[in-house]
């Protein structure tokens, strides 16, 4: 996570590979939250905490793959756990609608994402969810992550 402005980026951290048959999310969850912090955190952030980490299980597809989960993180200076979610892509535009319903532009207004399904479903996440994709190279990000671990 870069600094923006001399500040951490805000809550939450996502990340998407959208692949041709599968879209892979990682999420990163804080667990060292401040008093303040969680005072100050909107409603619909703590929603979309609460769904995608009470959950093993989204709709008929999507699947929390809780063994993979990394616990006890340290990601830019914060600790948390970081979840893997996955889903078909044929169910994408089923999850930019979960997106707009959870005004998830409110918190982001860009999310990183990999993959074909970056391109194609690019101008759907702009006009149903108001959110724009920072489209990344799979093979950089794949490096990258190999070098964090």
């Amino acid at each position: 996570m870069k600094l923006i402005n001399g500040k951490k980026q805000t809550f939450p951290w996502f990340g998407m590979d959208i692949g041709g048959t599968l879209v892979k999310l990682v999420y990163f969850e804080p667990k060292d939250i401040t008093a303040e912090e969680e005072q100050e955190e909107v409603e619909n952030l703590k929603s979309i905490r609460k769904y995608l980490t009470s959950n093993t299980a989204y709709g008929k597809t999507g699947i929390r793959d809780v063994h993979l989960e990394l616990k006890n993180l340290t990601m830019c200076g914060r600790k948390g756990n970081l979840h893997f979610i996955r889903f078909p892509s044929c169910a994408m535009h089923r999850f930019i609608q979960m997106g707009s319903e959870k005004n998830f532009s409110s918190l982001h207004t860009t999310l990183c994402a990999t993959g074909g399904g970056a391109f194609k479903f690019e101008k759907d996440f702009r006009m149903i969810a108001d959110l724009q994709l920072h489209k990344l190279d799979e093979l950089d990000c794949l490096i990258q992550g190999l070098l964090y671990v």
